[in-house]
């Protein structure tokens, strides 16, 4: 049974051997007007494949953000660890120094360019 509800939109109810469903088509148009597609969207009462379907996606999609979470933080331990090497040394320097000696200057090596002044 086929049934019209707008202009270009059909709806019908269809019997398979995968059981009942309902199904609507929607004519596409340019901007002319011309028809060039038509969208199939069938709609199942029984869900359960679908729902099946959607979980083992979000379960993949945690996962996956769980990966980059982990790998985002062990980066961002060993990037900090780099950026504050050079200053450990100057503040061990800084502690080493006194007023009524003479300081040796701060040598660091692949210090960045902020550091070199």
């Amino acid at each position: 049974m086929l049934v019209s509800t707008d202009e270009g939109k059909f709806t019908s109810e269809n019997f398979t051997d995968v059981g009942k469903f309902q199904a609507s088509y929607s004519v596409l148009k340019n901007d002319v007007g011309e028809k060039y597609a038509i969208l199939f969207f069938p709609y199942f009462q029984d869900v359960s494949f679908a729902e099946s379907e959607l979980n083992v996606f979000l379960s993949t999609l945690y996962q996956i953000y769980f990966i980059m979470l982990v790998v985002a933080i062990v980066l961002a331990y060993f990037i900090s660890r780099y950026v504050t090497r050079s200053i450990e040394t100057i503040r061990l320097k800084i502690g080493q120094a006194g007023l009524l000696k003479k300081n040796e200057k701060i040598y660091l090596s692949n210090a960045t360019k902020e550091m070199i002044v």
